[in-house]
């Protein structure tokens, strides 16, 4: 029992309150049923499930987009090409109609 005229006198430390907020780790915001080391095995086994398919789609993704690019590259190709080689084909055959007549 401390008299309150010492009280008074005593000067107790005062916990500084900062305008941060604390950090926290999941494992302290998580209740106690999910940090036994079990549960937090499901839990990342989980999170690791969720990015292998993310993982997964965006490899599908990027081989549809190389398949299209791939086709759209080759068909600019054939339409170069293809001109020429009918233009060619078109001077063949009007030679070889002539020829008959």
């Amino acid at each position: 029992m401390i008299s309150p005229a010492l009280k008074k006198r005593l000067i107790y430390p005062v916990a500084e309150t900062s305008k941060k907020a604390k950090r926290t780790g999941p494992l302290q915001d998580m209740p106690d049923n999910l940090t036994s080391p079990s549960a937090l095995r499901t839990i990342t086994l989980k999170e690791l499930h969720k990015i292998r398919q993310s993982i997964k789609r965006e490899k599908m993704a990027k081989a549809k987009y190389l398949k299209n690019l791939t086709k759209k590259s080759n068909e600019i190709i054939k339409s170069k090409t293809l001109p020429k080689s009918s233009k060619c084909a078109n001077k063949n055959d009007k030679k070889n109609s002539e020829k008959p007549k």
